[in-house]
């Protein structure tokens, strides 16, 4: 064990804890004694270790148990901060052309390699898997998430337990690894060229550095806002409306136009309007109106094409359905699509900051569920606000703000 004394707290580094052998995937005990001469902890060797440390008095350590050689030179490499890494070149003398192909080819040895290990963890060939296609298509879920993620922990360190929210393909996933742990791409996909670094990758980072990354956001700065007091500037450039007798803006505004009214009887395929309709006020149970504004096609919908399975989309809330559509049509509106939004600010998208508010006031869905259940059908219906807005982010991947407002009438303010 070795210490150094320069702090107050007592400082244990987790992925060594790991090490120990708790949670580790099969394999990755060795990759980690092979790149930095750790080995596991004895228990015995640890209890003293603890007891020392509890002992001192303020101290910060750190407790490595490995190889001595490889420890030490481990202790004296220095985590370089984000903004001043430097890169690691192969000279003056390098040609530009010799440099791209490297990094044509790391880069399509880091896809290959990534290929391989989705497939595994869906169990299919990989020359199924197409690198630019969105992961959910190919059935990932949560628990093949923590499942990559925790092998890919035994390679590069610890990661963002969202990387593969954050980064929707393979080929986005390479990206993130290439500009954040170059050096430790090199050594794993085996280039035999490790001493040299790309300019694709804006910093270059050291295995200490690498290591200790464990969040990766990209920067964007959002429009300055006008100056405080004034009417801040907003630009409708898209829109999209399902009305009562109008199924878009252009049926609603020809309906204005032309004065005619939107209001008609229940129609058949909602409920049975005589089962409740009294003409007499008054009486109990009963309704005197059977008028209202009703929704064409409100059951027509595509879930497959957002990436619902039909038997969601039956429980689903109708007004999470006509949201989701009106929300893809007014992107289709503006000129909009779900990949130019989330492109790099570099090449003129926003990478997802977009913010999706949803005005919504009647939550009364799950009341259908009870209605079943006086049947003696076993319906559970879900009935949160809040997934009205969130299906869209979720969608489209948008990150920014996602929020559904309920203050009754006005929420649509």
């Amino acid at each position: 064990a070795a210490g150094e004394r320069q702090g107050r707290t007592l400082s244990v580094d987790w992925p060594l804890w790991e090490a120990g052998g708790m949670g580790l995937a099969p394999g990755q005990r060795e990759i980690i004694e092979r790149r930095f001469g750790l080995l596991p902890l004895p228990s015995g060797e640890g209890v003293v270790a603890l007891s020392q440390l509890l002992a001192a008095q303020g101290a910060q350590w750190i407790v490595l148990y490995g190889e001595p050689t490889r420890l030490s030179a481990m202790r004296s490499i220095s985590a370089t901060p984000a903004h001043t890494q430097q890169h690691v070149t192969a000279g003056e003398a390098a040609a530009e052309s010799d440099t791209a192909a490297l990094a044509t080819d790391v880069r399509e040895r880091l896809v290959r390699y990534l290929v391989r290990q989705l497939a595994s963890t869906l169990k299919v060939s990989p020359e199924r898997i197409e690198p630019r296609h969105a992961l959910e298509r190919y059935g990932i879920d949560s628990v093949m998430v923590v499942e990559l993620t925790t092998v890919l922990e035994g390679v590069f360190g610890p990661l963002s337990k969202t990387l593969f929210f954050e980064y929707r393909n393979i080929d986005d996933l390479a990206s993130y690894f290439l500009q954040h742990y170059y050096s430790l791409v090199q050594e794993l996909v085996g280039t035999g060229q490790s001493d040299v670094s790309l300019d694709i990758v804006s910093q270059a980072r050291s295995v200490a550095a690498a290591r200790t990354r464990l969040v990766s956001t990209e920067s964007y700065t959002a429009p300055a806002s006008a100056d405080h007091g004034e009417a801040l500037d907003v630009a409708i450039i898209g829109l999209a409306g399902r009305y009562p007798g109008a199924g878009d803006l252009s049926s609603f505004w020809t309906n204005l136009a032309a004065g005619t009214s939107s209001i008609s009887e229940i129609p058949a395929d909602r409920w049975d309007a005589l089962q409740c309709f009294d003409l007499t006020p008054g009486v109990q149970g009963k309704s005197y109106s059977k008028w209202g504004g009703f929704l064409d096609d409100v059951y027509h919908f595509d879930p497959l094409f957002f990436g619902i399975s039909p038997r969601e989309a039956q429980s689903m809330d109708p007004q999470e359905r006509l949201f989701l559509q009106c929300a893809y049509a007014s992107l289709e509106d503006a000129g909009y699509t779900r990949e130019a939004l989330n492109a790099p600010v570099s090449q003129g998208g926003v990478a997802g900051h977009v913010g999706v508010f949803a005005g919504v006031m009647y939550l009364e869905h799950q009341l259908y569920s009870v209605a079943q259940q006086r049947e003696e059908q076993s319906v559970v219906l879900p009935g949160h606000a809040s997934a009205i807005a969130n299906r869209v982010s979720y969608f489209c991947n948008f990150n920014g703000p996602s929020l559904a407002v309920d203050t009754m009438c006005s929420s649509s303010l």
